[in-house]
């Protein structure tokens, strides 16, 4: 496969990046970066796929609006890839990837296990919290207003929906 470019990104700290290639997403060191398919493993040298499953396999819809914490470890992003088990395919999920150990977590799934939908996604500096919205009523129990709210996932622990107004 020919080599391909960083196109569209977000810089994380001085001398990092978070870029698309085509469908996927990856962390690089300048823009304008040659990536070429397969990347780098987690924790080794970039540039590393982002947007891939824990066991390293690439998604086939796009990925898109990533975010970083402070450090680049932890990627957050939104997708319609069928990246875990339980994805709405042509949904938008939100993910984050630890791009250290390669682990993928599912962020826009609640107490019944699915995937939400989500979007508008956003990570504090040390990955700890993501922020995001989405219409889906069953990330939250007694989410019942059938309208978008904003969420905020604690990756060391559960979801809260934050947005409590009924409109």
């Amino acid at each position: 496969m020919p080599p391909s470019y960083i196109n569209v990104g977000a810089w994380v700290g001085a001398d990092t990046m978070v870029g698309l290639v085509g469908n996927d997403l990856y962390i690089v060191d300048n823009p304008g970066d040659q990536v070429v398919e397969p990347a780098g493993p987690p924790g080794g040298i970039l540039p590393v796929l982002v947007s891939s499953s824990t066991a390293g396999a690439q998604g086939f819809n796009p990925s898109s609006n990533p975010v970083a914490s402070a450090d680049a470890r932890y990627v957050a992003f939104t997708s319609t890839a069928d990246l875990t088990t339980g994805n709405n395919l042509g949904q938008s999920d939100v993910f984050v990837k630890d791009v250290q150990t390669g682990t993928l977590t599912r962020v826009s799934s609640g107490f019944s296990g699915l995937g939400g939908g989500g979007g508008n996604v956003s990570i504090s500096g040390d990955g700890r919290f993501v922020l995001f919205d989405s219409p889906a009523g069953n990330l939250v129990a007694g989410d019942t207003n059938v309208a978008y709210d904003v969420f905020i996932r604690d990756m060391q622990g559960g979801i809260q929906r934050v947005s409590t107004d009924s409109n």
